[in-house]
Order: structure tokens, then C-alpha cells, then sequence
């Protein structure tokens, strides 16, 4: 087998190995963030807040949830993912997908409005 031969099949093997992937980035945290929840093998519907192109995710149901630090009172706001793929970016989608929750230890949660929780989602696919 050529050199020629063998890049062309590493090429076409990691090509067809990202089809229909998205990579998804990292989040940035503030130092006073601590994760809460891990969320495992969850499903939830992409959802969108109003006509804004901001967009949450309603979780419905989540095989492997794990709870790090309970949330403080007030806190009930949905999971706003930091990374969300602008093809995931659909109002009604339904997915399937991990990610971690992290809460600010200071913030008063039942004294403010906010409009979700940070969440880096690890992977999203559609379901």
C-alpha cells in the first residue's frame, strides 16, 4: 500500500466518522461556580424564549441524573445550555443529551429573576 493510499483512507475514515457530529465547545465558568448536577443519558426539548434567538432545554426525562450539590431555594429555572450547536438551535426539538449544571454559591436565587441555569452540555444528538 502507497503513502497515497493510506492517507486517503485516514482521510475518509475520520470524515465519515464526524458526519452528522457537531463539536461541541467548551463553557466558561466564574470561579464562584460549582457544578451541580451531572445529567446522563437525559432527553429534553430544545425550547426558545419567546421571539428571542436565546434557547433552553426542558428536560423530560434522565436515565442517569446525579446530583452534586442540591440546588439552593428559589432556584427554578430551566437548564440554559452555554454551547448549544446552531443546528440544535430549533424551537420543538427533541434530543437526547449530557451535560453538566452549575449554580453560583453568590446568588440569592430566590431573591433574583433569572432566566436559567448554566449548563455544558458533553453531547447532544436528535432523537
Amino acid at each position: 500500500m502507497t503513502l497515497y493510499q493510506i492517507f486517503f483512507l485516514t482521510a475518509g475514515s475520520l470524515l465519515i466518522g464526524c458526519k452528522g457530529e457537531d463539536i461541541l465547545t467548551s463553557c466558561s465558568s466564574k470561579p464562584t461556580e460549582v457544578i451541580s448536577q451531572q445529567l446522563v443519558k437525559a432527553q429534553g426539548t430544545v425550547k426558545q424564549y419567546g421571539s428571542s434567538d436565546q434557547f433552553y432545554i426542558k428536560l423530560n426525562k434522565c436515565s442517569d441524573c446525579r446530583t452534586i450539590r442540591p440546588n439552593p431555594p428559589g432556584l427554578s429555572a430551566p437548564a440554559n445550555p452555554c454551547n448549544l450547536p446552531e443546528s440544535f438551535q430549533k424551537d420543538g426539538l427533541s434530543i437526547d443529551f449530557s451535560g453538566i449544571v452549575r449554580i453560583d454559591t453568590t446568588l440569592n436565587y430566590s431573591a433574583i429573576d433569572i432566566s436559567g441555569i448554566p449548563l455544558q452540555l458533553t453531547s447532544i444528538k436528535l432523537r
